[in-house]
């Protein structure tokens, strides 16, 4: 089958979870034996890319957009006043139909798999629903519904749509109802049940959960044993994921317990809480670092952490240390849910709590045991995170579509 993946953002520049998991769904489909082929955005460290052949098997091409910035330095310094006439060209712009138009005409796919196309424009739809081709929307985050992706809002989650998501959500879910062949993926039920009520395009639609594909592992060394509790955060440092509360609660536990935090990852907390952390013997702060070394640390640590205050869509880091053998501890809200088992594999607090994740802390401090016991149980449950299991359950609901 001939596949297009349209993806605004795409390795080596990465948002988050998304764009990785993007990147292995493409590297799977390639290996299964698919004819794949990858768009996204010219970005100003890119070289031009027109179906230039991959090593991992499948083709690229960088397309440059017509826009003041490009998608991936968006978040950059750019002045406010230019941002609103970025996005409304996600939307208006007809050049963006004729730049995909040029594509599906060279490409001829099949199916298009569509995982961002903020920046590639969601006009640019009803040109691929014409065709009668099908397509996946995979639902990373809760776009159909909200003009930034997490519902998350002044420290909480939404429960209910904004007046400027409102607009966009009618924007985008009704480019959306353009095609007659339309399926969405979502890689937990906790992300589509927090969708549904806010898009009825994906109710009336065929759906399906399915997991996202984690990253290959490198071999990974023995590991070794520790007196002290080796806890690891991999993710961005941002007031979303907590990052800033378990340090509050570690530093409150720190003159009392032996433990150390390693913190991979950066954002816009990263500099302000080195400032106010980076002086305390017991936590590292390491940066942005490769996938490759993120697998090592978190098969060398004793338990991830993972203290997100917003429902996390999936929790590709989580599926990973849990894939890898390393227990987690993680807030009861969104995809986590679905990957850690209580008191089997981790523990599952409420978000933001201090005093239920100061407990849980001093408890594992004083029993580190249980997080063997929990280590071990992770052995029985890693074939859900097969890759081939995953590309079995999409090509299935695929033919569906097609047909």
């Amino acid at each position: 089958m001939k596949i297009l993946i349209l993806s605004s953002a795409f390795p080596p520049n990465v948002f988050g979870g998304g764009e990785v998991s993007t990147y292995n769904m493409a590297k799977l489909l390639a290996r299964r034996g698919h004819d794949v082929s990858v768009v996204t955005s010219l970005e100003k460290t890119d070289s031009p890319a027109w179906g230039e052949k991959m090593p991992e098997g499948y083709k690229l091409y960088r397309l440059k957009i017509p826009r003041s910035h490009t998608c991936y330095s968006r978040t950059d310094n750019v002045p406010v006043w230019k941002k609103p006439f970025w996005h409304l060209q996600d939307y208006f712009d007809p050049r963006n139909i004729r730049s995909i138009r040029k594509l599906l005409d060279e490409i001829a796919p099949d199916h298009v798999d569509i995982h961002n196309i903020v920046g590639l424009g969601f006009n640019i739809l009803p040109e691929i629903g014409k065709r009668g081709i099908s397509v996946t929307y995979f639902l990373h985050d809760l776009n159909p519904a909200c003009f930034r992706g997490p519902m998350f809002k002044n420290g909480e989650n939404c429960t209910r749509q904004c007046p400027p998501c409102s607009i966009v959500g009618f924007l985008r879910q009704g480019f959306l109802k353009k095609i007659p062949k339309l399926g969405f993926v979502s890689p937990s039920k906790a992300n589509l049940d927090r969708l549904l009520p806010f898009a009825p395009v994906i109710e009336k639609s065929p759906n399906i959960v399915i997991r996202n594909v984690s990253d290959d592992l490198p071999p990974l060394p023995k590991r070794t044993q520790s007196k002290k509790v080796r806890l690891i955060y991999v993710g961005r440092i941002d007031p979303i994921k907590g990052v800033d509360f378990l340090l509050e609660i570690l530093k409150d536990l720190s003159p009392t317990y032996d433990f150390h935090l390693t913190i991979l990852g950066s954002g816009p907390q990263e500099a302000s809480l080195k400032q106010q952390y980076e002086s305390q013997p017991w936590v590292t702060f390491k940066g942005f670092v490769d996938r490759s070394e993120v697998a090592t640390s978190i098969a060398q640590s004793d338990l991830l952490c993972m203290t997100s205050l917003w429902a996390e869509t999936y929790g590709l880091v989580t599926a990973q240390a849990l894939e890898i053998g390393t227990p987690v501890i993680g807030s009861n809200i969104g995809g986590t849910v679905e990957l850690v088992r209580h008191n089997k594999t981790g523990l599952l607090l409420e978000p933001g709590d201090k005093k239920s994740w100061t407990a849980a802390f001093q408890k594992i401090f004083t029993e580190p045991k249980m997080l063997e016991e929990w280590r071990s149980n992770t052995e029985k449950y890693k074939n859900e995170f097969d890759a081939d299991t995953i590309g079995i359950a999409y090509e299935k609901f695929v033919e569906g579509l097609r047909h």
